[in-house]
């Protein structure tokens, strides 16, 4: 691992591959049939609007106004940097890899499976770590503390990669751990559905 000195440090490169990593996630979705959380949707009562998933290359059609509608992951936030850091890593940052991420969305699983070929084989990134959740027993049982799949059933195939182009080694981010997850429509809308706001409650419950 690259020996990181604090959170600080972290949460400058993360700053600086946020853009990087969002133009390589639309790169992999054209790829694939990725979908994104979008503002696009459909109205609801009030006249407001209900953020749905739609397919890149749909919302690139409707250009310029669609790719506007993308709700991007941001950045975590540095107070929950420092949670996670005090609470699951004994006080090392340099275990901290989810601080610039992305979410991708697929209807199926072979559009999903396109995505992660499109990831291995672009030259910009290097993957260093894959969490597949999707499989029920990714661990052979031998599951530990954090285990969201086995212990809540939550899917999805977690990514962590460094992105490894010439602009990332020009911010000098080039060995920062980003993190990417690729997920089925019917779980992202599970998450978005409260389902987030319970998963925080169980993660609190558990000091993680």
């Amino acid at each position: 691992r690259e020996v990181v000195a604090c959170v600080d440090q972290l949460m400058v490169q993360a700053l600086g591959l946020d853009a990087l990593l969002r133009e390589l996630c639309q790169r992999w979705a054209l790829a694939s049939r990725g979908h994104f959380l979008s503002n696009a949707g459909r109205f609801v009562r009030r006249g407001t609007k209900a953020a749905d998933f739609r397919r890149w290359d749909e919302l690139l059609r409707d250009a310029p106004y669609g790719p506007r509608t993308v709700v991007w992951a941001k950045i975590k936030l540095p107070q929950r940097a420092v949670e996670k850091t005090v609470r699951s890593y004994g006080q090392d940052p340099s275990y901290l890899v989810d601080l610039c991420r992305q979410t991708m969305v697929f209807l199926t699983p072979a559009d999903l499976c396109a995505c992660l070929r499109a990831i291995v084989a672009d030259p910009d990134v290097q993957i260093v770590r894959i969490k597949n959740r999707l499989d029920p027993d990714p661990d052979g049982g031998r599951a530990g503390p954090g285990d969201t799949a086995g212990a809540t059933g939550y899917r999805d195939l977690a990514l962590n990669l460094r992105v490894r182009s010439e602009l990332a080694r020009e911010r000098r981010a080039d060995w920062h751990v980003c993190e990417v997850r690729l997920m089925l429509i019917d779980f992202a809308r599970l998450k978005r559905d409260e389902g987030h706001a319970r998963y925080v409650q169980w993660r609190n419950s558990r000091g993680e």
